[in-house]
C-alpha cells in the first residue's frame, strides 16, 4: 500500500497492514494464536458472529481476549512520521482514534475492560476537543456507557448475591458437622 505525503510517495512494509482489511492498522491487536488485526477489523469480524480465526480458521473462545500490540504500533507510527518527516515527543508518540474507541466502547464483543479503558481515554481526549465531546453525545457511546453501568452494577450484584449463598453454605457445613459426637464401640455392644 502506498500513501502519499508532501507530494512523495511511501511505501508500508506488509507486516503493518491488516490481514482483514489490507489497510494499515492503527490499532494493532493480538488474538491468542498470535495472529495482529487492526482492532476496528476484528471487532467487525466478530460483531458478525465469526468465531474462528480469519487466518488459520481455527475456532476462537466465546469472547476472544484483544491484546494491544503497543509493539507494532509503535513501528508504524515511527516508519509513518519518519516518511512524512515528523518527529514527535515520547509523550505524543502513540496516540489512540476516538473512532477505535467509540468503536470499542460499543461493540458486543467488547470485554468490560476494553470498555472501561475506551472510557478512560475518550474522558481524556474529549476534555481537550470540544467537536469530540459533541461526536460523543451525538453517537451511541452514551448508550454504551448506560449499558455498561447497567452490566456492571449486575455482575456487581451476582457476585454479591454468590458470596452470601457461599457464606451461607459454609455455616450450614460447619452447623452440620458441630453437633456430631463420636461413641466409642463398647457403648452399642450387643
Amino acid at each position: 500500500m502506498a500513501t502519499t505525503t508532501n507530494s512523495t510517495t511511501t511505501h508500508y512494509p506488509d507486516d503493518f497492514k491488516c490481514p482483514i482489511s489490507l489497510k494499515i492498522m492503527s490499532e494493532p491487536v493480538i488474538l491468542s494464536s498470535g495472529h495482529t488485526f487492526d482492532r476496528t477489523s476484528i471487532q467487525r469480524w466478530l460483531d458478525a458472529g465469526h468465531r474462528t480465526n480469519p487466518i488459520s480458521k481455527l475456532p476462537l473462545s466465546d469472547s476472544p481476549t484483544l491484546i494491544h500490540n503497543h509493539a507494532l504500533r509503535s513501528l508504524i507510527s515511527t516508519y509513518t512520521n519518519s516518511a512524512a518527516g515528523v518527529t514527535l515527543s515520547k509523550s505524543n508518540h502513540i496516540q489512540e482514534h476516538p473512532e477505535t474507541l467509540i468503536a470499542n466502547l460499543t461493540s458486543k464483543s467488547s470485554s468490560p475492560e476494553v470498555k472501561m479503558v475506551a472510557i478512560e481515554r475518550l474522558f481524556q481526549l474529549s476534555k481537550r476537543d470540544f467537536e469530540l465531546r459533541k461526536r460523543l453525545t451525538e453517537s451511541w457511546a452514551v448508550a454504551a456507557l448506560i449499558s455498561l453501568k447497567e452490566a456492571i452494577l449486575m455482575r456487581r450484584e451476582k457476585e454479591k448475591i454468590g458470596r452470601v449463598r457461599l457464606r451461607e453454605r459454609e455455616r450450614e457445613r460447619e452447623e452440620a458437622i458441630s453437633p456430631c459426637v463420636c461413641f466409642s464401640s463398647r457403648e452399642f455392644s450387643f
